[in-house]
């Protein structure tokens, strides 16, 4: 278990490293301040001397900088410096031992190092039908820590737009321009957004083939989840995660047409045994609401595993999962500072919570101001109904899945 706490720990070391340094072609990305004149030096290629470098295992990985490196253009040119520790997305493409890292931009594989773990989620958020060149433009990460700033014609399609800032996906991650340093702005079509989203509710899961049987609906066979899953692949639905649902419901960006989202609450071994295996398979997010005082003080490794695998962990409350209010969960009416401390002390334990699931769905004014001084951004009950935009975030409903649905009764609930 301490082995597991240093790998957690360390987790959390390079996150807040990649944060501070850029996550991607940004903290360390510089190039030179003169704007009409460029030093470009060109990508080396190999001689028949040089014996071939296989790159294979730096293709389509999470990589980190390990040491200060140069980056080149589509052309073989240099065009910045990358730090050390900086978190990186490859693609499938590369030049002798360089490897491209997005849109024609290259590294030398010497200087990265691939890694099996850190959160890295892919963004779905709707382009909104506008395009902007951040040629020098000061990019901010989502803390509004400047992280880089590029002279040359560098185009973005816009997914989030508030009063002050314009928001672009580099590196699977949301970047900040201010839109006042903006000079040029191209229209263009906006996609097909969602007027509504469906957030399912999982609780357990079995394996008929197992000769394991259903306790009661809140268990779910595991053959049809993968059924429910891979209906919904094929039909082209992707998932959100909280953050992206967080900016449609304030408003700053909308929804992919066809998606969804997958909670499952209390964080029962049956998740990690089967559930989490079929997510994966899928390529879906999901978040998970951990009971935090039920689980081992240091968080075990399963739940770190399927967090660095796109699953979210995310509060069902440290020790209010009880009753103790004329028959209903705690939460109504705990003393307003233990309810904040025991929030707050959930949110801790998953390491960057913001989003709440009411234990057994049951809540009050008095529980909504418990959160909200706890810092919680969302809260979600067991109503039944889609979230829309515009909805009161800290009473949010969801659609509920019964072991009994049929695929057909599923899908209509989904789409329904």
């Amino acid at each position: 278990m301490l082995l597991m706490r240093t790998l957690q720990k360390r987790i959390n070391e390079v996150i807040v490293l990649v944060l501070l340094l850029g996550l991607g072609l940004l903290g360390g990305c510089s190039v030179s301040d003169t704007k009409n004149e460029t030093t470009n030096h060109s990508l080396p290629s190999s001689t028949p001397s040089q014996e071939k470098i296989d790159v294979s295992q730096y293709l389509n990985t999470k990589v980190i900088t390990n040491l200060q490196t140069s980056i080149y253009n589509a052309g073989k040119q240099e065009i910045g410096v990358m730090e050390k520790d900086v978190l990186l997305q490859t693609t499938s493409q590369s030049v002798d031992e360089y490897v491209e890292i997005e849109g024609g931009i290259y590294v030398k594989t010497d200087s990265i190092e691939p890694i099996e773990y850190l959160d890295y989620y892919d963004n779905h958020l709707v382009q909104l039908g506008k395009k902007i060149n951040i040629k020098d433009v000061q990019v901010y990460n989502e803390s509004f820590q400047a992280v880089f700033k590029l002279t040359i014609d560098t185009y973005k399609e816009i997914v989030y737009e508030s009063q002050e800032h314009y928001g672009f996906v580099f590196q699977k991650d949301m970047m900040l321009v201010k839109k006042q340093d903006v000079s040029e702005i191209v229209e263009t079509t906006p996609e097909a957004y969602a007027s509504e989203v469906p957030v399912l509710m999982y609780h357990f899961f079995y394996d008929e083939t197992n000769n394991e049987v259903a306790k009661d609906n809140n268990h779910l066979d595991v053959t049809k989840f993968e059924q429910q899953l891979s209906a919904l692949k094929e039909l082209n639905y992707q998932t959100l995660t909280m953050k992206e649902l967080d900016y449609v419901l304030d408003g700053y960006a909308k929804a992919p047409e066809k998606s969804f989202v997958i909670t499952i609450d209390d964080g029962d071994p049956s998740v990690y045994k089967y559930a989490y295996p079929v997510i994966k398979k899928y390529n879906y997010n999901a978040t998970l609401f951990l009971i935090a005082g039920w689980l081992d003080p240091q968080l075990e490794y399963p739940f770190i595993e399927m967090r660095e695998h796109g699953l979210e962990l995310q509060s069902h409350s440290f020790l209010l999962h009880t009753g103790g209010c004329l028959g209903k969960g705690s939460i109504l009416c705990i003393d307003f500072d233990k309810g904040v401390q025991d929030t707050i002390q959930s949110l801790e334990y998953v390491d960057g919570g913001f989003v709440y699931c009411y234990p057994f769905g049951h809540y009050n004014q008095h529980a909504i101001d418990i959160l909200k001084a706890a810092n919680v951004k969302m809260a979600f009950t067991t109503e039944y109904g889609k979230v829309k935009y515009g909805m009161d975030k800290w009473t949010l409903p969801r659609v509920r899945v019964s072991g009994t649905d049929t695929l057909e009764g599923f899908l209509n609930k989904v789409k329904g």
